[in-house]
């Protein structure tokens, strides 16, 4: 998988488990953007954000050696989330009820994430946007609530890099660009009027201080896009392909689901580049019919045949249910142009010589990955299929899946394995 498929898989993650609405029906809005810094915002960040940057471990020669002119960034920007709350300190003591968003997404990089109705579980999201940066530095802009509705407004610029020792001092590689303000103290972000003029500044996406337009803004710095160096697809085209083939679950309607969970848009600069629609006629549409049976719990549902709905046991466990859909095969022939080579996302290169794959899913429907199935003995036909586990098994599948939550492994299953949050224990 390419880092930049990385990048976008773990971003929508995070965005949606930092959802408001934590029922299935709640809906979000992303929008990822790839651009080039205008002269004056390169000026800004310049001059104004990474200010100070230090010497020691080479950040400082890094960075200017990478913020030279039409350098890019990709912005990924979620709406409808409960954005960056909480104290600015690692150190606080946390109450049971208290948010610690910023400290978990901003201070603690690397930390397990640990929440019962959430799709991660290393910690590994927060870490891609500064593994995708060439200088590992991004700009986080984030409007939270501090009170009950009370916005506040929070931006500042981080950096992670390797640990390394200077002066007989040892160094976690991890640096944080700060405002000054006399009423805080440690990591201290730009708040509100400063946090407004220092986004317009650097062109971010507009976001008032208003519950409606709560979220984060995540602003990679000089992405690493090596992968599309002459390619006839644009980072950005790439980006629309990535979230059809690993959020179409979230971009459709269902019995289960009745409004799309992510309202995605994608741009490239100020063109807005069209997104896949999982309906229309491509290959993801089998796996999007697969699962409006599963959720239908019926594989009658549209008229559709060829279909059917498995429960899936082990040792007389309910693992979850399996929906397959006999479907004409198709590959990808004339899909690219003749004789090019372009990146593509993993499903849409795995099923490139015919559709026979499962689409392997968790309760909270991110795409895990395609499996390869036997492909039918009738020439010309496929499957597609949807698996969904089942919620009581949730935690052994969430365990299973290494930190790019890209397989499962039943290797990384503890033989007793427990959820906390439940307390269930599963052999």
């Amino acid at each position: 998988m390419l880092p930049l498929e990385v990048l976008v898989r773990e971003a929508v993650q995070n965005s949606w488990d930092a959802r408001n609405d934590k029922s299935p029906n709640g809906a979000i809005r992303v929008t990822v953007r790839h651009r080039s810094l205008k002269p004056d915002q390169l000026e800004f960040l310049r001059s104004d954000i990474l200010v100070g940057t230090p010497d020691v471990g080479g950040l400082d020669k890094r960075l200017e050696a990478a913020l030279a002119p039409g350098v890019g960034v990709i912005e990924f920007a979620d709406f409808g989330t409960v954005g960056l709350a909480g104290p600015t300190r690692a150190d606080h003591t946390f109450e049971a009820d208290c948010p610690r968003n910023f400290a978990d997404f901003v201070l603690n990089i690397g930390r397990p994430q640990g929440k019962p109705d959430g799709a991660g579980t290393y910690g590994y999201g927060k870490a891609s946007f500064y593994l995708a940066s060439t200088v590992g530095t991004v700009v986080v802009d984030s409007v939270c609530e501090v009170e009950p509705g009370v916005m506040e407004r929070r931006l500042l610029a981080c950096a992670l890099a390797r640990e390394f020792d200077a002066g007989g001092e040892r160094y976690t590689g991890r640096h944080w660009w700060i405002g000054i303000d006399g009423d805080h103290e440690g990591v201290v972000p730009l708040f509100d009027d400063r946090a407004d003029e220092a986004a317009e500044q650097l062109g971010l996406p507009h976001r008032s201080r208003t519950i409606q337009e709560r979220g984060t803004t995540v602003a990679v710095v000089s992405p690493d896009i090596e992968d599309f160096t002459g390619s006839p697809v644009s980072p950005a085209a790439f980006v629309a392909n990535a979230i059809a083939w690993n959020f179409w679950p979230k971009m459709i309607t269902t019995d289960r689901l009745k409004v799309p969970g992510i309202d995605f848009r994608v741009f490239d600069g100020d063109e807005e580049i069209h997104i896949p629609n999982p309906l229309g006629p491509n290959r993801i549409r089998p796996f999007a019919l697969a699962k409006q049976l599963l959720d239908a719990e019926s594989p009658q549902v549209g008229g559709a045949t060829g279909c059917s709905l498995t429960p899936i046991l082990h040792n007389a466990t309910d693992l979850g249910v399996l929906a397959l859909l006999v479907t004409p095969m198709t590959d990808g022939s004339g899909e690219l142009p003749e004789g090019e080579e372009a990146p593509e996302p993993f499903g849409s290169r795995a099923t490139q010589a015919g559709t026979h794959h499962v689409a392997l899913m968790r309760n909270e429907e991110l795409v895990v990955t395609y499996s390869q199935q036997r492909q039918p003995a009738k020439e010309g036909l496929g499957i597609a299929g949807v698996f969904r586990c089942d919620p009581n098994v949730e935690v052994a599948f969430a365990l299973a899946e290494p930190p790019t939550h890209d397989s499962w492994a039943p290797d990384f299953v503890p033989s007793r394995c427990e959820d906390p949050a439940e307390g269930k224990r599963y052999k």
